[in-house]
């Protein structure tokens, strides 16, 4: 145990032979002022007296005062010698602005004093010679000065001189030279005696102990005991003879301190062992107030090492000190930790309060960590048993466990598919992944299968999610989107010819494209319910191809019979004797049938017809085409042997309106006036459903009647024979 000894208590009994006074020095009032180095004066001491105080006047300003009171050896040398054989006796630099300093300086008739001052670097002068008085002697005062400020530099070069001003500096005396007598304690036994005299008074101390009578000045005496003595100095110089005595303890022997501490619970207990110990006084090093129990108990608030100074005091006032370094931990330790995962590495955090120590064991077979806050990094996605082992600063141990899941490797989500009929077989192919959640896109429940197979009931296009989570939580989606058709692909059509075109209609339920073939070479069409103008009659193949979104094709054919030309009959004759060559005009007819009016028919195209004998014959032409439409036309066809006479081509005939709806006026002109003729009216088929006697140059009124509408034929004759034959039209 290392001690530390100190003094601290000074034993200082004095006795003062009367109480001093302060009589000021006289000296004339300020004549100028002086600033920059320092000026003053000296004199030499007309009687015995002691210089009691010191002050600047404030003339000349009010800052800080600098004095500097020094005796001589010698006469100083004039100016331009300077000396340094002087003894310093009072100095102050920069010092209070206000007052008077005291001194106690005992001065002998014949020494020869020397005083410098300013106040903040100003002189307050006055101009020589000066003479003033001390105790009613007179006394000179000349120049004295320094080649340096007395605020900052101490007495040294000094010089004197015959002419010129001296600075103001008021002395203050007395009559009485006032010694005091001192005792300090140096150890146990020994003293450090003093008498407040300067060196140059002779001093014989007698110490009381029966010792000889000592010459020396300001003594260190050593007792042979412990005990109280009085001791006293006895002063001589020219002035006079003086003594003066202090009566002081000397303790004969020393207090040690020491002391012990263990720790109960949060409480520290201290045993004190100190060594001649009369009181003890406790710091326990956290702020805490003094203890003056000799052995106490202390309970600290925190965790901590504390400097705890013990000081004991001896019974005669010496003391010692001792300090010693304790740990003490009355905080619980409780070790945990937490952690983040930051991708490739994981932070860990202390959060164990009092913890001093730290060893962190990853769990991975990596080497101890004794970083409080460590960041880790693990090479393989996995769950890891981290513990921490905290030590305070007593040394006390306690762990911390916890499963950290950290995931370095990166998660990636990733799906492939086979569609087999409507069911999709998916398969995961993400990379590091630990949790799976599907969804199908058809509006049916997620799963968290790994590998799920789905079965979707209606075609269409699906887009599927994966979200793929590893161990740590976090997440990464994966999409892909397909089509699946578990509906029957059946292709069929309708069509409606509307005369012009043929407007087809695709009723294939789960078709989404299809190619439409119009089997007449034209070109295909793409659109869902096309319309389509054959250029000619006829049974026309049409084939269509409809596909579903999965490609899957189906066709279906049907034939088309369509009628795009109008059908209408008509013929010429061309007559030569008996014989007559038809020509019919029967576009768009698929079939056709002649009646030459005389109980004969062909279905022949063109045929030629021989009759037997001459006469008009109404001949009459009926069609029709693959569509079940048919159409007639008929005329009259006179044949005659040769030398038979025409009609009379003088005759003109008129009809009007045709068509017509309700009647219809005839009239046929001729010269043979008032001669008659015969209208008769023929149906498609030749069947007479009309006849009418008409006159000449007469209108002849036809009505419809009971009629339906259609095509007729009439025929105009007259006793000659057959007049005109034409077509009528009744709407």
């Amino acid at each position: 145990m290392k001690h530390f000894y100190s003094v601290i208590l000074f034993i200082v009994i004095s006795m003062a032979v009367s109480a001093q006074v302060q009589i000021q020095m006289p000296l004339p009032a300020q004549g100028s002022t002086f600033s920059g180095n320092v000026r003053g004066y000296w004199f030499t001491a007309p009687c015995c007296f002691t210089i009691t105080g010191a002050s600047i006047p404030t003339d000349a300003g009010t800052g800080n005062q600098s004095i500097a009171i020094m005796r001589f050896r010698n006469t100083p040398p004039v100016y331009m010698s300077s000396t340094d054989d002087f003894t310093t006796l009072f100095l102050v630099q920069d010092g209070s602005s206000t007052g008077i300093f005291p001194v106690n300086i005992q001065v002998e008739t014949g020494d020869i004093i020397g005083v410098l001052g300013s106040r903040a670097g100003i002189n307050s002068y006055v101009a020589m010679p000066v003479s003033s008085t001390i105790h009613g002697n007179a006394v000179t005062l000349s120049r004295l000065g320094m080649q340096f400020p007395l605020a900052s530099t101490v007495p040294q070069s000094l010089w004197t001189e015959g002419s010129g001003g001296i600075s103001r500096v008021y002395l203050y005396y007395d009559t009485v030279i006032t010694y005091n007598a001192n005792a300090v304690v140096v150890d146990s036994l020994t003293m450090q005696l003093s008498d407040a005299s300067d060196s140059s008074f002779y001093s014989v101390w007698d110490y009381g102990d029966g010792s000889p009578l000592d010459a020396i000045w300001n003594p260190m005496h050593t007792y042979p005991a412990g005990g109280t003595y009085t001791a006293c100095s006895y002063i001589t110089n020219s002035c006079k003879t003086d003594t003066t005595c202090t009566t002081f303890t000397v303790c004969g022997g020393k207090t040690i301190a020491d002391f012990t501490s263990n720790q109960t619970g949060s409480q520290m207990n201290f045993a004190n062992i100190s060594v001649n110990a009369a009181s003890s006084n406790w710091y326990f090093g956290d702020g805490s107030p003094m203890d003056l129990i000799p052995s106490p108990s202390h309970t600290y608030a925190t965790n901590g090492t504390y400097t705890v100074t013990l000081i004991t005091e001896s019974p005669c006032g010496l003391k010692d000190t001792t300090t010693q370094s304790i740990t003490t931990c009355p905080e619980v330790l409780a070790a945990g930790f937490t952690y983040t995962d930051n991708g490739p590495s994981v932070d860990f955090t202390d959060t164990t309060a009092t913890a001093v120590s730290w060893a962190w064991n990853f769990g991975d077979g990596s080497p101890v960590d004794m970083s409080q806050n460590p960041t880790h990094t693990y090479t393989t996605n996995g769950t890891y048993t981290v513990s921490l082992i905290t030590g305070n600063l007593c040394g006390t141990k306690d762990t911390a466990y916890q499963n950290v899941q950290a995931c370095p490797e990166p998660l990636s989500a990733g799906f492939t598919y086979l569609i087999n009929g409507n069911t999709a077989d998916f398969s995961d192919t993400s990379s590091t992944a630990t949790g799976w959640l599907w969804n199908f896109g058809d509006g049916t429940a997620t799963t968290t299968a790994q590998n799920p197979s789905h079965t979707y009931t209606l075609n269409g296009t699906y887009t599927v999610s994966l979200i793929a989570a590893n161990l740590c939580g976090k997440t990464d989606t994966a999409y892909q989107t397909f089509s699946v058709c578990p509906e029957v692909l059946d292709a069929g059509f309708t069509f409606n010819d509307n005369g012009t075109s043929v407007i087809f209609s695709d009723t294939t339920a789960t078709s989404t494209s299809r190619i439409w073939d119009f089997g007449d070479g034209s070109a295909t069409s793409t659109a869902q319910n096309p319309s389509h103008t054959y250029a000619a009659n006829g049974t026309y193949t049409v084939m269509l191809i409809a596909s579903n979104l999965c490609g899957v094709t189906d066709t279906a054919y049907t034939d088309v019979t369509t009628c795009p030309e109008i059908l209408s009959d008509a013929f010429t004759a061309l007559v030569t004797g008996l014989t007559a060559d038809f020509t019919g005009t029967i576009a768009g007819a698929s079939g056709w049938m002649w009646d030459f009016g005389d109980g004969s028919f062909s279905s022949n195209a063109n045929p030629t017809h021989a009759y037997t004998s001459s006469g008009d014959y109404y001949v009459c032409l009926s069609s029709w085409n693959i569509c079940g439409d048919s159409s007639a036309f008929c005329d009259t066809v006179t044949v005659m042997n040769s030398g038979i006479q025409q009609i009379n081509s003088s005759v003109a005939f008129t009809l009007y309106p045709n068509p017509f709806s309700e009647t219809a006026v005839l009239m046929v002109t001729s010269p043979m006036q008032n001669s008659s003729f015969e209208l008769e009216l023929y149906d498609v088929l030749g069947t007479m459903v009309m006849k009418s006697n008409g006159i000449m140059n007469r209108e002849l009124l036809i009505s419809k009647g009971s009629l339906s509408s259609g095509t007729y034929f009439f025929v105009i004759r007259n006793n000659e024979g057959i007049l005109k034959t034409d077509k009528l039209v009744i709407y």
